[in-house]
């Protein structure tokens, strides 16, 4: 939040921060109302699942997940094959931020991304992302509602490994982020079939997509004491591990 003061006549935006066991932190204000101080500027404290849903394609329309409205957290899943050694070209759809973007590059390559958008409440038609011109292609959209508006993500930096062999397993250092955050896996594999070999702690929810199930995607809510995580896939052909999580405020 932005704090003004007057410094020869003119109001000036400045940032407050306080120095705390030697180290300067941002300071953030508060308010006394009804006996009860609160945050000036409050914070996402607990997170739910409004709904998700796949989509073989190119596109997924916003009418798949219903319910959503302004301040939700959308995340979407894009995994593509193409049948020759150029991945698919990177998109990310219109209003969308990218988290991850990985890609291998083989006789049959494939490219998977995440994305993430904060809704405004002007949403829809269809989500246009990543077109290999063939049905080995999909999306995995999901929608979160915070306790109040989701204002940022903060996303961790993620684990990727391409590979023609099998992908060693990978720790997500969830238990060192700042809740509510939400754990997240993608694996990708040419030869279909994809699904999480290992994941532990158990994601609350995984989704296959794409045709011949080239891609599966899963993620875990922590409102509270988040944990590490560790995600695994199977050797599927052409692989494509990833792994990370987001932080929501």
């Amino acid at each position: 939040m932005t704090i003004y003061a007057k410094s020869g006549g003119v109001w000036s935006g400045m940032t407050p921060y306080v120095k705390d066991g030697g180290v300067w932190k941002l300071a953030e204000p508060y308010l006394k109302s009804g006996g009860v101080w609160k945050p000036l500027s409050p914070k996402v404290a607990t997170l739910t699942l409004v709904g998700g849903a796949t989509a073989q394609g190119a596109t997924i329309a916003w009418s798949a997940v219903a319910g959503f409205q302004a301040g939700d957290l959308v995340l979407l899943f894009d995994q593509a094959e193409t049948l020759n050694s150029i991945p698919p070209t990177s998109v990310i759809p219109t209003g969308f931020t990218n988290i991850n973007d990985f890609s291998i590059s083989a006789g049959v390559s494939g490219r998977s991304m995440i994305s993430h958008r904060i809704l405004d409440g002007t949403e829809g038609g269809n989500i246009t992302g990543m077109n290999s011109g063939t049905t080995l292609q999909g999306k995995y959209l999901l929608i979160f509602r915070g306790d109040r508006a989701v204002s940022a993500v903060v996303s961790s930096a993620f684990n990727n490994e391409a590979t023609t062999g099998d992908p060693a397993a990978q720790t997500v250092a969830a238990g060192s982020g700042a809740a509510p955050l939400i754990v997240l896996g993608a694996a990708f594999g040419t030869g279909g079939g994809s699904g999480f070999s290992t994941a532990s702690p158990a994601f609350d929810a995984t989704a296959t997509f794409g045709g011949s199930t080239v891609g599966v995607a899963g993620y875990k809510v922590y409102n509270s004491a988040p944990a590490n995580h560790s995600i695994d896939m199977a050797d599927k052909g052409n692989n494509i591990l990833s792994s990370g999580y987001v932080s929501i405020q």
